[in-house]
């Protein structure tokens, strides 16, 4: 078959229309999600992940009760495109090696999910208390900061309780953002925003129970959501009245 010059312009313009069209397309990391039918716990084994088990720059997804307790044995630092606990997951506590964390953390069950591992945040992380609580007791560390969120007016609560050395700010747009424990902190280059629509389930909690915290946060809020337990008051912020 015999083509035309036109013809040849006509297919080569499609051909780069296609190429930009897959070059512009926005990117999606692929998702794994965690089945627990392996014979240990750790994430190399693709048989915890129903069949394949994840690689760096995947999404993360945990559901169901088996294997509860997932250990991350991947190299220390591998980036993983966010952690989401489904609405069908028991309460999982993760632990093992650091992560870079390049995606949000979400939990759509209302099970308290508890993540022991210490996380690199390179950019500002979003951590959704969507439908029940997140305990981090691992380090989160690296130039990003932190914004906790919610999609519903019930109060759940992101609690950290490490010794946290990330520098980026701090936002509390929904929920109830607990900093408590012995080594709980945030680091003191940290700037704390306690968003417009502060109630009672949008606000700071600091909590100098069981630990002494970090006294000179910088913290930009309206005075009535931030709350104490056994904790001086920041010197950047008046006590209430």
């Amino acid at each position: 078959m015999r083509y035309s010059a036109h013809s040849f312009s006509i297919l080569r313009a499609a051909a780069v229309a296609l190429g930009l069209l897959v070059i512009l397309s926005p990117f999606t990391a692929q998702a794994q999600t965690w089945t627990g039918g392996g014979a240990n716990d750790n994430w190399t084994n693709g048989a915890n992940w129903g069949g394949t088990a994840p690689v760096a720059t995947n999404a993360l997804s945990f559901g169901g009760t088996t294997r509860l307790t997932p250990v991350n044995d991947f190299a220390a630092d591998t980036a993983f495109a966010g952690i989401t606990f489904n609405n069908t997951a028991g309460a999982f506590v993760l632990t093992g090696n650091r992560i870079t964390l390049t995606g949000n953390v979400t939990n759509s069950d209302a099970d308290l999910q508890t993540i022991n591992l210490d996380m690199i945040l390179g950019s500002t992380r979003t951590f959704n208390v969507n439908s029940g609580s997140i305990a981090v007791g691992g380090i989160l560390s690296g130039a990003g900061g932190l914004t906790l969120a919610t999609n519903t007016s019930t109060a759940r609560t992101l609690t950290l309780t490490g010794n946290n050395s990330y520098t980026g700010t701090t936002t509390v747009n929904g929920g109830i953002l607990q900093v408590s424990g012995l080594a709980g902190d945030i680091a003191e280059s940290t700037s704390i925003i306690v968003g417009n629509n502060s109630s009672a389930t949008t606000r700071l909690f600091l909590d100098n129970t069981l630990g002494v915290l970090n006294t000179g946060l910088a913290i930009a809020s309206m005075s009535p959501w931030v709350a104490w337990a056994s904790c001086p008051w920041p010197a950047t912020v008046p006590p209430p009245a």
